[in-house]
């Protein structure tokens, strides 16, 4: 059932209402949440939830989509969440209305029995980002080449099976995709092939590399031609996407990260909290 109630929203190219629900019950660890616009204009919208009213310290930017699925909430917990839209230029609208999600107490009961049939359906391969979100800033006009990443975490050990990147039709050429460890060890590489003339390309390894629960690693891809995406302050809050977390922006040094090179390099250095947009392809144990 739809619950909330009409806020007047004021962007900078709108005037609309933002009304936010709970597309379904809070299930252990994951919530829906689904909301109604009224008026066009807006680029995208974000979520903030916290565990106190008003208080919320995760963002999640969903993109041009109007509900989403939270995942990585406590069992037996509480938290709030409201959503904003935004505009081109990232400038948000005020909170809509709060709601209040109450997920269910770990299970205390025996374990059902083993049975000998196929394991149930993992719910990964799991990226960072849906194929649907898309940036503000697609293809920033810099014609140079570099190196361009994110550091990333997951909260469970498993295997990086690729990179992926969002793609300007004028950042053209040859693209290479890396995973690095925090330190700067290239774990793998591989060239991107047969990419479209833009939106999200993907690149698989020849064998996935295995990552350990809770360590930071770094991917990011090479471009010579340039026009990347890149939107400032994207990373001032963190991306939660259980199981994988994109890291808020001083956690651990800045991100997303860039290095200036004609050829494959750690990018250590930052700006502004920029997302360039690079990804990965999680699978879980």
């Amino acid at each position: 059932m739809m619950v909330g109630v009409h806020v007047a929203l004021l962007l900078s190219v709108v005037s609309a209402s933002l009304v936010l629900g709970t597309l379904s019950n809070a299930h252990a660890a994951q919530a829906s949440l689904i909301w109604d616009y009224t008026a066009p204009g807006a680029a995208g919208f974000a979520l903030y939830c916290g565990t106190s009213s008003g208080n919320y310290v995760n963002r999640y930017d969903v993109g041009n989509m109007t509900s989403y699925t939270i995942t990585g909430f406590a069992d037996g917990a509480t938290y709030f969440c409201s959503a904003v839209a935004y505009d081109a230029s990232k400038q948000e609208s005020p909170y809509s209305n709060e709601v209040r999600i109450d997920t269910p107490p770990a299970s205390t009961g025996p374990a059902p029995p083993p049975t000998s049939g196929p394991p149930p359906a993992a719910t990964c391969p799991c990226t960072i980002w849906a194929g649907t979100a898309v940036p503000t800033q697609p293809g920033f006009p810099e014609q140079r080449a570099l190196e361009l990443g994110v550091k990333f975490r997951a909260d469970v050990s498993g295997r990086i099976s690729g990179i992926r990147f969002f793609k300007s039709t004028m950042n053209t050429g040859a693209h290479v995709g890396s995973l690095w460890g925090s330190d700067g060890v290239l774990l793998a590489q591989a060239a991107f092939n047969n990419e479209t003339a833009s939106g999200w390309q993907q690149v698989n390894f020849a064998i996935p590399v295995p990552i350990a629960a809770g360590t930071i690693y770094v991917a990011s891809y090479h471009t010579n031609a340039g026009y990347y995406a890149g939107d400032n302050g994207y990373f001032a809050a963190g991306v939660d996407a259980g199981p994988l977390h994109a890291l808020q922006d001083g956690v651990s040094g800045g991100n997303g990260i860039y290095a200036y090179s004609t050829d494959t390099v750690f990018p250590t250095k930052t700006y502004k909290a920029t997302n360039y947009w690079v990804d990965v392809v999680f699978d879980a144990k």
